[in-house]
């Protein structure tokens, strides 16, 4: 009888253990990535709550344990499930013209990362980025909605660490900033590609003498998107980037400059001879122009002195992977007599960003990397608002028109919230009256920015803004 128990195990247990172990640890799993999910969902409750405290006096230090304790978890909960995070690695394949340089690319390049630095003797370089997401058991709507709660995050501390009143606190809140970037950057979706390819960027002439029109280099999914900014060392802002807007369309015709108010300053613009009129696109470019009325001209704006003298310089874009040379696209984007006597190296393309330069003396604007992560770049305008803003001026018109203007009224328009803003400040600071409208202590950021965006606040502006909240 002892025999046959002692065979019946020896036989028979090991199925057992090993059922039982499947069983329990496969629970184990399940239990550990639904109490992920739970933490995420408690995470973006947490951190909502601290950094939109009523009373205005979100901690900058509990912020910081909030994202901090996160991350632990996320750290635990990977290394529980025997997932090792993976390094970003950059591999560059390379035609050379002799097989010694071939060789010696490759000895080179397999040191690179995500910088993308690559040998400029090859005709031909692309840069294969794998991203490895921090915790894939996390599903993806639970690390979208991290990413989402982290980039709501990092614009609430950029804010709040714009307005600290101690170097301590805003030494907590870049903190604060340095450890969301951290976490957010860390973690990409599992439904992303593991990896993608991303060409060396090309110059304008290289572009146009090849086959390759600007609409086939757009990127075609955020995470090709993302690793460009990556590449070309770019600020991203929005985590993941937002696409660019499809290839824009331009018209052959060419429109008269704008009519100018001499009393105001105001200019007017009209929409063109409707060419894209099948869609109604012309009828409502006819209807956000009878509000867009901007009272300085592309030529009053780099005169008076603008983006710290960097607006033209050679830039790299993400949106196009190409190379643009800041002669010629002086060339292409302004008259010659809009900067005609400007020293064109410190005014308009300069590297180094000054203050000097511009009108107010302050430093103002996002990046490049930010604009072009938060969606606002066309592959047309690459430069960005302004540099449309100087071709819809000389007569240019196009698929974009509308969005570009849409997005002066909201910053720039009669209601425009900068606009709006800044009147409320020259008012007060006034009495209610408007002896403050030319004091240019009052917000010099704001009427830099603004100058930007092609407006100036004058009386004019001032009672109409006034009369339109009641207080004039």
């Amino acid at each position: 009888m002892h025999l046959f128990v002692t065979l019946y195990a020896a036989i028979y247990l090991p199925f057992l253990l090993s059922a039982f172990s499947v069983r329990h640890c496969t629970g184990f799993a399940m239990t550990s990535t639904r109490s992920l999910e739970v933490r995420v969902s408690e995470f973006k409750n947490d951190i909502t709550q601290e950094i939109q405290k009523k009373d205005g006096n979100s901690d900058p230090t509990r912020c910081l344990e909030i994202i901090e304790a996160l991350a632990r978890e996320i750290t635990a909960s990977s290394a529980a499930a025997g997932d090792k995070p993976t390094e970003t690695e950059t591999k560059t394949k390379t035609k050379t013209k002799s097989k010694t340089k071939k060789s010696k690319t490759k000895k080179e390049t397999s040191k690179s990362n995500t910088k993308g630095t690559t040998p400029r003797d090859g005709k031909e370089i692309s840069t294969t980025v794998a991203v490895v997401s921090l915790s894939p058991s996390l599903s993806s709507s639970s690390e979208e909605m991290m990413k989402k709660s982290l980039t709501a995050s990092i614009r609430s501390f950029r804010r709040y660490k714009r307005t600290a009143t101690t170097p301590e606190d805003t030494a907590r809140w870049e903190s604060a900033i340095v450890s969301a970037k951290t976490l957010c950057s860390s973690t990409v979706s599992r439904n992303e590609e593991a990896s993608v390819i991303v060409p060396e960027a090309q110059t304008l002439a290289q572009t146009e003498d090849s086959s390759t029109s600007i609409a086939q280099l757009l990127p075609k999914c955020s995470s090709s998107y993302r690793a460009r900014l990556v590449m070309h060392k770019k600020e991203i802002y929005k985590d993941p980037p937002v696409l660019p807007p499809p290839s824009i369309a331009v018209q052959s015709q060419i429109c008269p400059f704008p009519t100018r108010n001499n009393t105001t300053r105001a200019l007017t613009f009209v929409p063109g001879n409707g060419a894209n009129n099948d869609d109604g696109s012309n009828d409502e470019l006819k209807e956000v122009l009878k509000i867009f009325h901007p009272n300085r001209s592309p030529e009053d704006i780099l005169r008076a002195g603008a983006f710290g003298g960097t607006y033209y310089r050679p830039i790299t874009s993400s949106v196009t992977n190409v190379r643009y040379n800041a002669k010629q696209v002086l060339q292409d984007s302004l008259e010659s007599e809009w900067i005609e006597g400007l020293d064109k190296s410190t005014m308009l393309t300069s590297s180094t960003y000054r203050k000097s330069i511009n009108k107010f003396d302050v430093k103002c604007g996002g990046s490049l990397g930010m604009w072009e992560s938060s969606g606002w770049i066309s592959d047309v305008d690459v430069y960005g608002w302004f540099q449309w803003y100087c071709r819809f001026y000389r007569g240019r018109r196009c698929s974009d028109d509308v969005r570009q203007i849409k997005r002066w009224s909201g910053l720039a328009g009669p209601k425009g919230r900068f606009r709006s803003q800044l009147c409320n400040k020259i008012l007060n600071a006034g009495d209610g009256g408007l002896g403050k409208v030319d004091d240019v202590k009052v917000s010099p950021v704001i009427r830099q920015t603004l100058l930007h965006w092609g407006i100036e606040i004058t009386e004019d502006i001032l009672v109409k803004h006034g009369k339109r909240v009641g207080r004039l």
